[in-house]
């Protein structure tokens, strides 16, 4: 499917979101599945860790690492559903590779910054979550790392700073909702665990009693919170363009010349670089260029002369 970039309502903006996330949605899938295995593979062989009061740090861990991989991952196969030009899960890894480093380092630093924010007095924290939520795709489209890319996220959503919050709060919210739903239902029917008192009152402890029920709830509840953050980063991929679009005339024309940079020699083996690209001199061929130049007295255009056909030796006069 081939989309134009315009400026969306909330309605359009979820509709062209649900739309991508259909069309892609095994490979979208199986990206973030490999991103989160790791996390998976971890808490199936420490289960007392993983149901431990800091079970969601040690769950994260892997995610700091991996996760801006999936994000880069995922933001290329939504760009390329924009110009109608399917990629493969193999392509779309390679890119997020490319990109891991700018936005490993700078994923941390939001990281930090919303910690911080959150400590302080909560509201600040949802601020600056909201203001820094397209960094990953300023990282991987323009280009930019650290605070400039936080920078220029903030950049974006001034002005629509409700419009950014209306949407990402109503679809965080019917995923954090479904995710509940589904992290309370499954240990009514499967449970695994059992409240033990601590040496502090306040704090009781979590006990593991049955292994196989806990491998049945993780090996549920991980694809469904996998299909809800993949379905959260094609929203925001949607609404960053929607941004660019309403603040810089941002089109299809400049999706297409931004992923034409990252094409290789295996996607057009036919076709020559250019002069430039082979560094900035042109490929021998073995024939001299003639010099025998001259300007047409009609259209004032330089062009080449033919070569004198006479063979050598003959004088032949010009033509009065």
């Amino acid at each position: 499917m081939r989309f134009r970039i315009t400026e969306m309502s909330f309605g359009e903006i979820l509709s062209r979101a649900i739309q991508i996330f259909f069309a892609r949605l095994p490979a979208l899938f199986f990206i973030q599945m490999i991103v989160l295995s790791p996390t998976l593979v971890m808490q199936l062989m420490m289960p007392e860790v993983a149901i431990s009061r800091f079970g969601h740090t040690f769950a994260a861990l892997p995610m700091i690492v991996l996760g801006p991989i999936g994000t880069a991952a995922t933001l290329r196969i939504v760009m390329q559903e924009y110009l109608d030009q399917p990629i493969g899960i193999g392509e779309a890894f390679l890119f997020g590779l490319g990109r891991f480093l700018p936005l490993l380092g700078t994923s941390i630093l939001m990281g930090l910054g919303i910690m911080l924010g959150l400590f302080l007095c909560c509201i600040p924290g949802i601020y600056l979550l909201i203001c820094w939520a397209f960094m990953s795709q300023v990282v991987v489209m323009e280009n930019l790392s650290g605070m400039g890319a936080l920078g220029r996220s903030r950049d974006l959503v001034f002005g629509f700073f409700w419009h950014v919050f209306g949407v990402l709060f109503v679809v965080g919210l019917a995923i954090g909702v479904a995710n509940a739903a589904i992290n309370i239902a499954l240990p009514l029917f499967f449970p695994f665990a059992i409240w033990v008192p601590g040496p502090n009152r306040f704090f009781p402890q979590v006990q593991l009693m049955n292994y196989q029920n806990f491998v049945i709830v993780q090996l549920v509840s991980t694809p469904v919170s996998v299909l809800g953050q993949t379905f959260i980063a094609v929203v925001t991929s949607v609404l960053y363009f929607d941004l660019r679009n309403r603040k810089e005339q941002f089109n299809i024309e400049q999706i297409a010349a931004w992923s034409d940079q990252f094409r290789t020699w295996r996607d057009e083996p036919d076709v020559a670089l250019p002069p430039s690209a082979e560094g900035g001199k042109a490929p021998e061929t073995g024939v001299k260029a003639s010099d025998h130049t001259g300007t047409s007295p009609e259209t004032g255009v330089t062009e080449r002369k033919p070569e004198d056909p006479s063979p050598p030796g003959q004088n032949v006069n010009p033509t009065p």
